[in-house]
């Protein structure tokens, strides 16, 4: 005969025998570590009682994330936040990602390097029994002047109010000021 305990708690009359032995539905147990007994009652040829003692760690809680802030434009983005320690985290973005690792208080900070714009990232941690948690988090890419084109005016014109057109070109919605002759138009 045998028994057959989980944590301290007696769960043979949950064993089924098997051709290979006896199956055990495994009780939902808490995220953690266990400990397993099964202890056999002078069954063996010597006559002898034998007793085998193993432990395990359940983890089935996937990882906070918490994402820090996303800052206005700027010339690059960092992403920064907080999850489990040890989790690998993923930023993902169009066609590219970037890894790291949370450090012993479960900190990261990745600087992606991505084009000008807006870009929206993905942002994956995984623990190390493979529970995942995602958020996603917009940044805001912006390395250059913008760029301004004038039309409209020749150097001479025949009217007081001639119309000016600006074309601008920039990674981010400029505030455009115009002023003629130093004057606020």
């Amino acid at each position: 005969s045998f028994t057959i305990e989980i944590d301290g708690r007696d769960v043979t009359g949950t064993a089924t025998r098997t051709v290979n032995g006896y199956e055990l539905p495994v009780p939902d147990l808490p995220d953690g570590t266990h400990t397993a007994v099964v202890d056999l009652v002078a069954d063996d040829l010597i006559g002898e009682p034998a007793s085998y003692r193993w432990t395990f760690t359940t983890d089935v809680t996937a990882p906070v994330l918490r994402l820090a802030a996303a800052g206005g434009w700027g010339e690059e983005a960092e992403v920064a936040g907080v999850t489990e320690p040890g989790a690998a985290v993923v930023v993902a973005w169009g066609d590219g990602a970037a890894p790291a690792t949370a450090d012993q208080a479960g900190r990261f900070t990745l600087v992606p390097a991505l084009d000008e714009g807006e870009t929206e990232l993905q942002v994956l941690a995984a623990d190390e029994a493979g529970n995942e948690t995602t958020a996603r988090q917009t940044v805001k890419i912006d390395r250059e002047r913008p760029r301004i084109r004038l039309g409209g005016v020749e150097e001479w014109t025949d009217t007081a109010r001639p119309t000016i057109y600006a074309f601008v070109a920039a990674a981010r919605p400029p505030r455009i000021v115009a002023r003629v002759n130093g004057q606020e138009a």
